[in-house]
């Protein structure tokens, strides 16, 4: 899948066992599916990728979007087709 989206929010959230890296992100699946969506990341990222970074490029080439959104990698929050 191709994402084109920009950084709005991040956060870390402790859950207990360690934390938990999210960010917001909000741009458009293969270039015409708009999305709003949470999606975990490491420490790294969460030190290094700033909220306004955006990113172009291909997604879900290790992990099937299926098992990213089931596995609760990927939280949807709008989805709007065109």
């Amino acid at each position: 899948m191709w994402l084109n989206g920009t950084v709005e929010e991040k956060e870390a959230e402790w859950n207990g066992d360690g934390y938990n890296y999210k960010f917001l992100v909000n741009g458009t699946i293969d270039n015409n599916t708009s999305f709003k969506a949470f999606v975990l990341g490491d420490r790294f990222d969460y030190i290094f990728v700033p909220i306004g970074a955006h990113y172009e490029g291909e997604i879900c080439d290790t992990v099937p979007l299926r098992r990213a959104v089931l596995n609760g990698t990927i939280l949807f929050i709008e989805w709007l087709g065109h």
